[in-house]
């Protein structure tokens, strides 16, 4: 009865052991659904590796020949696409003809003009690190070049980089 015993406690431990170290039964592929994924033990699984990034952004400025239109774009991610939304403003305004006059990337910009309007005012575009400086430059080269005239800001914006994940 002892033997009977001892034999039955054997292939009782052996045939569990067997059973433990299969992933997969017997005519069932490795890598299907119902499978146990192969033991990893001894092996460290690397830190999920960070893909989000900052995309910098486009703004772009555009201006009418014929009228006083100006369209602006901002927050794009190329060039050509800032500069095509800009020109669509300056038409959708009412402007036959517009050109691009200033495009700029992951900065402020801004446009300042003569506080009186004349027929020979020349409007200036200015980019910078932030409004402020961006102002500061703006309005002493309006003023410059409108012969000393007293000049304003009337458009400022920003391009601001996009967390792409």
């Amino acid at each position: 009865m002892d033997k009977k015993l001892f034999v039955l406690a054997a292939l009782t431990l052996f045939t569990s052991l067997s059973t433990f170290a299969q992933n997969c039964p017997q005519g069932i592929p490795q890598g299907t659904p119902s499978c146990v994924p192969p033991d990893q033990l001894g092996y460290s699984t690397a830190p999920p590796v960070n893909t989000a990034y900052w995309k910098k952004t486009w703004g772009a400025m555009a201006s009418s020949p014929d009228s006083p239109v100006i369209g602006t774009s901002t927050g794009h991610f190329s060039r050509r696409s800032a500069s095509k939304g800009a020109i669509e403003k300056c038409k959708s305004e009412g402007a036959k003809s517009c050109e691009v006059k200033f495009t700029y990337r992951n900065q402020c910009a801004v446009i300042a003009q003569p506080t009186n309007e004349s027929d020979s005012m020349n409007i200036t575009y200015q980019g910078g690190p932030n409004i402020g400086d961006a102002s500061r430059l703006a309005l002493a080269s309006c003023s410059k070049t409108n012969n000393g005239k007293k000049c304003e800001i009337f458009y400022s914006n920003c391009t601001a980089p996009v967390l792409i994940r």
